[in-house]
């Protein structure tokens, strides 16, 4: 069997152009919906609270099922590409009547179709990251279609963060008006790219699950001693992320004093972390996935200690600082999400079904927890540390900031280093696992193109 045979780099970046749109409307909706339907719309901040908690839970539920059904489920179009052709007008109109709200819309309206959001974006999400994982049976080169996707996630984020600020150019721009123009940006992309995707992509046929059990599905797959220890290893990094996020701009503002370049500072932080993907890409290659995951989160931990020294209303040193920090953000979403595809083979080979949606929905949903717990746990500690946004703030309560800035990162490299020390489904027990599933199961072939495995 070839393990070594690669997809095309028009098949990678074809496959990974939906992975922008799909997570730039989740962003859309986690940045702008509170204080839209609060300003705009008139909605109470805490009707809208409770609404958003309330269809995130649902999202929470609907992770599972949907990714339990779909893999399940088989046609001759293929058993991703149909999901994601469901669930893509479903997105495209929630994300429109959501960031377009018309005047007067109620808590029902928000509510509504903030459920069909969640719908449609676990459609897409879920089989897309199965269909990448799919995609290819090589160790490596599951990598290389994880960080094709990855900086595919980022120009689109780097896109719709500038949104805003070109509408505010031409005039002094409401909310409503920035997000009108990031609903329109995000209708008329998601099916356009999407449509390009399932053309040109290629899908693998695989086995489909013989049952329909979520109890057993989820004990095998929590019971499955590699997932737990990259669950584990995902939590500590999109903690770290997610403190970057709920923290950065109180940082720069209140803490180093330089608020008026943080749209720079962002935007170099994340051309730093494009830069450095083929970086990650290569020394997954050479010291394979894990160690070059080890060493990410080391270069993470090293560089946030400069939250520690650098000096206040210094925009050059805090532009290079995030240029430094931008450096190992891609590594720990690519090399986790392509070492959850070797899990699923893993499985596969144990129990004799593929699960790969499954799989993908417990590491999302470890994953949206993870990014969400900053805020529920370092802003109140930050509060008790006497720290108020936009106010004065002593000098003892700006140094332990840096600290709560800072450890995140710190932590996050002890608890992937320690997960990582042992880990053993490596380059070649990875090889030995589908070379075993070769021999088991009839031959495993794209659907819709010549490329065969």
């Amino acid at each position: 069997m070839n393990h070594r045979e690669r997809l095309s780099t028009p098949i990678l970046i074809a496959y990974a152009l939906p992975y922008g749109p799909i997570v730039a409307s989740n962003m859309a909706v986690l940045i702008f919906l509170a204080p839209l339907y609060s300003t705009q719309v008139g909605l109470s901040l805490t009707q809208v609270g409770v609404i958003l908690f309330a269809t995130r839970i649902w999202d929470l539920v609907t992770d599972f099922i949907i990714g339990l059904v779909s893999d399940r489920f088989r046609c001759r179009y293929g058993r991703r590409k149909p999901w994601i052709l469901l669930g893509m007008p479903v997105l495209a109109l929630a994300v429109g009547f959501l960031l377009l709200p018309p005047v007067g819309a109620s808590a029902f309206y928000l509510a509504g179709w903030l459920v069909l959001f969640y719908v449609g974006y676990t459609l897409m999400l879920i089989n897309h990251m199965a269909w990448g994982a799919e995609l290819s049976v090589d160790y490596d080169e599951r990598s290389r279609i994880q960080s094709w996707t990855h900086a595919v996630f980022i120009v689109f984020l780097i896109l719709v963060l500038s949104i805003p600020a070109l509408v505010e150019r031409q005039a002094a721009a409401s909310i409503l008006a920035k997000t009108s123009a990031i609903g329109v940006f995000i209708v008329i992309s998601l099916p356009l790219l999407t449509v390009v995707a399932l053309r040109v992509a290629p899908e693998r046929e695989l086995p489909r699950s013989a049952t329909i059990d979520l109890r057993a599905a989820l004990r095998a797959i929590f019971r499955n001693p590699s997932f737990m220890r990259l669950l584990t290893v995902d939590f500590a990094t999109a903690f770290y992320g997610g403190s970057i996020s709920a923290l950065y701009i109180f940082f720069l503002t209140d803490v180093v004093r330089v608020g008026q370049i943080s749209g720079l500072a962002l935007l170099v932080y994340f051309l730093a972390s494009i830069v450095a993907i083929p970086l990650w890409l290569r020394l997954s290659v050479a010291l394979q996935k894990h160690h070059a995951l080890s060493v990410a989160v080391i270069v993470a931990g090293l560089v946030s200690l400069l939250w520690l020294l650098l000096p206040a209303q210094s925009p050059a040193l805090t532009l290079a600082a995030m240029a430094l920090a931008g450096l190992p953000f891609a590594a720990a979403g690519l090399l986790i999400r392509s070492m959850v595809a070797d899990v699923v083979d893993q499985d596969q080979l144990r129990h004799g079904e593929s699960r790969t949606s499954l799989f993908y929905a417990a590491y999302n949903l470890v994953n949206k927890a993870a990014v969400a717990m900053p805020l529920i746990t370092l802003l109140p500690l930050l509060e008790t540390f006497g720290f108020q946004a936009g106010g004065s703030n002593s000098e003892r309560t700006l140094d332990l900031f840096r600290w709560v800035f800072a450890a995140p990162a710190v932590l996050a490299a002890v608890v992937v280093l320690a997960a990582m020390a042992r880990y053993g489904l490596d380059r070649e027990e990875q090889l030995r696992i589908r070379d075993a599933l070769q021999a088991n199961s009839p031959r495993a072939k794209f659907t819709e193109s010549k490329y065969e495995y």
